[in-house]
């Protein structure tokens, strides 16, 4: 028989927390810690009992011990920045599961939204899924697929995948905890895999065609660096808000290049 989900260690942003968090059915008393990256700020709307260090930090083997000696019986991570080696991954007994804004096994990696949108996609979505030692790679338990319209940014696009996940936890989490979720491999054939975005990747060159360009600025907008290019004087411009279509049409026909 197996044995009952007692204690559990959430790794996430505080939002992110938070979403499994309110799930959890209270008659189950279950014990929760929570882990948050040292790569990002603190979160200031949940108090957080770890923070991750890196695995090269001095502190990173007091954190393991400090895992291991909490003992929890499954790791959730949701919205978080930091990659969890495989010494943490081999903690808990039921294993460790992940929500990851994509319909997996395409667009594994960072930044999956602001990739599909510049990939110019229609649709993504969110999938639940456990964790091995690669990344985003496990069996998938459900996914909610979410669309994506021409007319909006990927802040919009994000917000309403956030709204999806919440949903995929408040469904799939009680079957998490009682055994009877499902699980699929993924299909390897399909994959595809993206790094984590650098400054450079949002430079626009004007005789890229329009669709290209306007992708790329909606996928980049605030909070993100956003997109950019260089003016004739030498001047780096960045936009960072959204733009309508007809802006760079306009934009790039004044630079001289047909659309």
């Amino acid at each position: 028989m197996q044995k009952k989900i007692e204690k559990i260690l959430i790794f996430g942003d505080g939002f992110g927390i938070e979403q499994f968090i309110k799930c959890i059915p209270n008659d189950w008393s279950i014990r929760v810690k929570k882990v948050a990256a040292s790569i990002r700020d603190e979160p200031k709307t949940v108090i957080v009992d770890y923070i991750q260090p890196i695995k090269t930090s001095n502190r990173y083997k007091r954190f393991v011990q400090d895992i291991i000696d909490f003992n929890p019986d499954l790791i959730l991570v949701n919205s978080y920045s930091m990659y969890i080696p495989q010494d943490i991954l081999d903690i808990p007994t039921h294993g460790a599961i992940n929500v990851h804004y994509s319909l997996l096994p395409r667009y594994r990696g960072a930044n999956p939204i602001q990739w599909a949108i510049i990939n110019g996609e229609i649709n993504v979505g969110v999938t639940m899924h456990y964790m091995i030692n690669k990344i985003d790679a496990g069996d998938i338990i459900a996914q909610i697929p979410v669309p994506v319209y021409d007319y909006e940014s990927c802040v919009s696009v994000i917000g309403r995948c956030a709204i999806a996940a919440g949903h995929l936890i408040e469904r799939e989490l009680p079957k998490i905890l009682n055994g009877t979720n499902s699980r699929t491999p993924q299909d390897e054939s399909r994959a595809t895999y993206y790094p984590r975005r650098t400054p450079t990747d949002g430079e626009i060159i004007w005789a890229m065609p329009t669709i290209d360009i306007y992708n790329k600025i909606r996928a980049l907008v605030k909070p993100h660096p956003g997109a950019f290019y260089t003016d004739r004087r030498g001047n780096v411009i960045v936009i960072d808000e959204m733009k309508p279509y007809s802006w760079v049409e306009n934009m790039k026909l004044i630079r001289g290049f047909n659309l």
